[in-house]
């Protein structure tokens, strides 16, 4: 399992996420909705008026995640989003460790992940052959 943990810094809080990432054949949608409804739950009964969405963008295969104050007035600002170095789902989301926003002190913040998605994970090559000898006559495997 892969997982991915993001720490959302606002004005005088910070707020951590937790989602782990079962081992599927995911679609970008399957994978943007299985995401959000982990970032949704953990937001539930929470009175930080923050939420966190991830979108994934099919022009440029990357995925950017969202931070946003939804409560009233602009008092409370996002100053940074960060994806925690415990991360594992670097390379299925296109990430790489240690990537933050750095200081952005604003209501709606935005951390595009820098690199295209690879959901297609190969995880064993196995090669069939009958071929065991090459032009020379000479045994390829001993």
């Amino acid at each position: 399992n892969d997982t991915l943990h993001v720490k959302v810094t606002f004005t005088g809080d910070v707020k951590n996420y937790s989602t782990t990432i079962t081992e599927k054949n995911y679609s970008d949608k399957q994978l943007e909705d299985t995401i959000n409804a982990s970032f949704e739950l953990q937001e539930t009964g929470s009175t930080t008026n923050i939420t966190l969405k991830i979108s994934f963008d099919k022009q440029s295969l990357k995925y950017t995640l969202t931070a946003k104050y939804n409560g009233e007035g602009e008092t409370t600002k996002i100053i940074n989003i960060e994806v925690v170095n415990t991360t594992k789902a670097l390379r299925p989301l296109g990430l790489t460790e240690g990537l933050s926003t750095g200081v952005t002190d604003l209501v709606e913040s935005k951390l595009e992940f820098p690199n295209a998605t690879n959901l297609n994970r190969t995880k064993n090559i196995y090669l069939f052959t009958d071929v065991f000898r090459n032009n020379y006559g000479h045994l390829l495997f001993h």
